[in-house]
């Protein structure tokens, strides 16, 4: 509705948007870190990775929130048909 009345008028919209982040970068290294973190059931190797692609620990704190976040949020699903909750509930372990 405002920027309908704001083209309307005569003025411009939708000029701020862009300039709110000086970089758009860190906000999809961390996306990323989020969806594959939670999608995989990987958030600790997504930590690690965006440590390696930055180069520094800046965006760490941030990864890793987003990360778990993700995590929780989708539950038991994975993209990992074969991947089981622990442990214990592998074949592979089963002997041990």
């Amino acid at each position: 509705m405002a920027s309908a009345v704001t083209i309307g008028s005569g003025g411009s919209a939708g000029r701020e948007g862009p300039t709110a982040a000086p970089s758009i970068a860190p906000f999809v290294i961390v996306g990323m870190a989020a969806l594959f973190g939670g999608a995989a059931k990987a958030p600790l190797s997504m930590a690690v990775m965006v440590v390696e692609m930055m180069g520094s620990f800046q965006l760490l704190p941030a990864a890793v929130i987003a990360a778990a976040v993700s995590y929780i949020v989708t539950g038991n699903n994975s993209i990992y048909r074969s991947q089981v909750p622990t442990r214990r509930d592998s074949p592979a372990h089963a002997g041990g």
